[in-house]
């Protein structure tokens, strides 16, 4: 004799409702806080090539936080993190000041794709700031 047994389904439906809802937000949160790209300014003297077959961007350290003021058109605290331009496989260090990110860049973190967004001066140093795509 083969018993079957009865499921309710107002049961199932109270158990599979929220367990699939908590599941689609553990979802959408993660991927929607992944950034794929990153803006920094870098120090005018830096020699970055953009474009198609340009540099790539490296980042190497972790990191500190500065004051950006001047006519960059952003305040506020922002990070600064080393990074090294590689250029035709000759890395050159130099300093990047984050700009589209209040959390830091992962060391390791490669950007490419850059484009230049524009210069601008911080107190007496002249920069460029840069948009480049993680890779």
């Amino acid at each position: 004799m083969v018993t079957k047994l009865r499921v309710y389904r107002p049961v199932v439906a109270l158990v599979g409702i929220p367990v699939a809802a908590i599941l689609l937000l553990a979802v959408l949160s993660t991927t929607a806080q992944v950034p794929t790209t990153v803006d920094f300014l870098v120090p005018a003297a830096t020699p970055i090539t953009t474009g198609l077959g340009g540099d790539e961007i490296t980042f190497v350290s972790g990191a500190t936080l500065t004051s950006v003021v001047g006519d960059c058109g952003i305040g506020g605290a922002f990070l600064v993190q080393g990074v090294v331009v590689v250029k035709a496989g000759t890395p050159t260090p130099a300093t990047a000041i984050v700009t589209s990110s209040v959390d830091e860049i992962r060391p390791g973190t490669r950007l490419g794709g850059l484009s230049l967004l524009g210069k601008c001066t911080l107190g007496t140093v002249a920069y460029n700031g840069y948009r480049g795509t993680i890779r």
